[in-house]
């Protein structure tokens, strides 16, 4: 309730007494009123701020207001067409009258003429593109279009690939840096991009042309930044319809848990690396995935547990770059020889070719299969 302590303390230059939660769980915030001002020689306190449906209620005893939900006539604070606050009244030493609605447009006006005039609406725009990507994420019914409109209208235009990064709450809590200063320099590298705390995850949403994508600076500076203040992230696949922005940040997320789990150096992880993980843990609530795995690898993890050799290390990097030797040997720091003995080794063992491409395709899914239910020894990962 820090906003409501703010506003009252503003607005009227008084010290909040407290505040509590009634027994609805709305958030009520108790404050000193001073006397009422005069607004053409009407006795009448206004509020504006951006409360949604909250606003002052009534008076339970002199000198106390509380804030509650309750519906009166209202007056809204828009800049070009874009709702940023609400202008509320509340009774104070009578009822309201037909005049006190015509009062309050007027009013309504005249504070959003002062907003557009105001520093404070140019500088605080990420607040309410927050709120656009809350809702993104939140509202099923929301109208999409009008969406875009009204980022249009605050000019923030969208290109064709939309793309979600998370960054989960137990990364940036143990950041170096503190979550507005780590928002700051994100927005630096991601030019153009919302934010929002939702679900305990800081959640940014960017765009870029289809054509260029991210460029490397952008890939390099946003690495360098993330692995200086120890922080993980999580990329989405691209996408286009803001429809399925939670869909998307759900890959993003998926992406950096799959990512953590396994270990991975990142500090992006991303879900087109990953996406074969989050399909087995799908599966894996129907079937033991250990079924599923090709018998030519499990006769090599076998035959290394028994003989204390390298075979499912080398078929490992043989998978990861078939038909280059040399760079196969780099890896395994051995001699090309040895990995000519080796791969035959593999070959009499299992009885493949490794030659066929679906034969090739089935052995790397078997290997992710076991990485990802820690069959590897360490050294293979």
């Amino acid at each position: 309730m820090g906003w409501a302590e703010e506003v009252v303390d503003g607005l009227d230059g008084v010290e909040c007494l407290g505040c509590h939660f009634d027994e609805d769980g709305v958030p009520v915030a108790h404050g000193a009123v001073p006397e009422s001002r005069e607004f053409e020689s009407l006795y009448l306190h206004a509020v504006a701020a951006f409360f949604g449906d909250k606003a002052c209620r009534h008076v339970d005893k002199i000198g106390e207001i509380e804030l509650v939900t309750f519906e009166v006539p209202g007056g809204y604070g828009e800049i070009h067409g874009i709702e940023v606050a609400k202008v509320m009244l509340y009774e104070s030493l009578r009822t309201f009258t037909d005049i006190d609605s015509i009062l309050l447009s007027r009013l309504s006006r005249f504070v959003s003429m002062e907003l557009q005039k105001n520093s404070f609406f140019s500088q605080n725009k990420g607040v309410m593109f927050s709120y656009f990507l809350a809702d993104l994420l939140d509202s099923p019914e929301i109208n999409y279009p009008s969406v875009r409109e009204r980022l249009h209208i605050l000019g923030f235009d969208l290109k064709e690939d939309l793309y979600m990064m998370t960054i989960s709450a137990s990364s940036y809590r143990d950041a170096n840096a503190k979550l507005e200063v780590i928002v700051r320099e994100l927005n630096n590298i991601l030019v153009g991009s919302l934010y929002a705390i939702y679900e305990n995850t800081l959640v940014m949403l960017f765009s870029r042309s289809r054509e260029n994508g991210l460029s490397a600076y952008e890939l390099t500076a946003l690495e360098n930044y993330l692995k200086s203040n120890s922080l993980t992230a999580g990329m989405s696949n691209f996408f286009t319809d803001l429809k399925s922005a939670r869909r998307f940040y759900l890959q993003a997320k998926k992406a950096a848990e799959v990512g953590l789990r396994l270990q991975d150096e990142g500090p992006i992880h991303y879900y087109s690396d990953t996406y074969f993980y989050h399909i087995m843990e799908i599966c894996e609530q129907e079937e033991d995935l250990q079924y599923f795995i090709h018998p030519a690898m499990m006769k090599l993890l076998y035959h290394d547990q028994e003989r204390n050799s390298e075979l499912l290390k080398t078929m490992h990097c043989f998978l990861q770059t078939p038909g280059n030797p040399a760079k196969i040997a780099e890896q395994l720091h051995i001699h090309k020889n040895t990995l000519l003995y080796r791969m035959n080794k593999i070959k009499s063992l299992t009885g493949c070719t490794l030659e066929d491409g679906d034969e090739i395709m089935s052995l790397g899914l078997s290997y992710k299969l076991m990485r990802y239910l820690k069959m590897l020894p360490e050294v293979n990962v």
